[in-house]
């Protein structure tokens, strides 16, 4: 049976692991508190169809605006931990490259044999974790910039259709 092995420079890679532990809770509490105490952000992902309706021109541009923001905020952030998901599968496939000569009278394909190295790896195990986390983090990230998509969609629609009216 193979045994795990500790990393090289685990110190390194420590170090780097403590910093993607704080970016994570720090993203954790944006989540939370961010999202859900930003009142005007949450106020227009959340408007009926009659309440979009009643909003005069000005306060249709406001809010198309203020969605328009918070979905450029939204995508910075998506790509920041895009950055770490990468950064991390960089890592794992230097371990990977670094370990894989044991498997090589194995004719599996090279991600088995890279998922191999990972699970007798346990640093680069806890990096697969945190890939997987900010994956998720990626997901979440996604669904809120289409509903701020549709939302910015929909209210200009709306703003333009009552300037063609005006201008009737």
């Amino acid at each position: 049976t193979m045994t795990r092995k500790k990393m090289t420079g685990e110190t390194k890679f420590t170090d780097r692991w403590n910093e993607l532990e704080e970016e994570c809770n720090k993203y954790k509490k944006f989540l939370n508190l961010n999202l859900n105490q930003n009142d005007e952000v949450e106020q227009y992902l959340n408007l009926d169809r009659d309440t979009m309706k009643a909003m005069d021109i000005e306060e249709l541009a406001i809010a198309i605006a203020t969605l328009s923001r918070h979905g450029i905020f939204i995508q910075q952030q998506y790509n920041y931990h895009a950055r770490i998901v990468n950064w991390i599968n960089a890592n794992l496939d230097m371990i990977a490259v670094r370990e894989i000569d044991q498997y090589k009278d194995s004719y599996l394909p090279f991600n088995a044999k890279r998922l191999l190295v990972i699970n007798n790896d346990d640093i680069a195990i806890k990096f697969l974790a945190k890939s997987v986390e900010h994956k998720g983090f990626m997901d979440d990230l996604e669904k809120i910039s289409e509903k701020i998509q549709y939302y910015s969609e929909s209210l200009s629609g709306l703003k333009f259709e009552k300037i063609r009216r005006l201008k009737q």
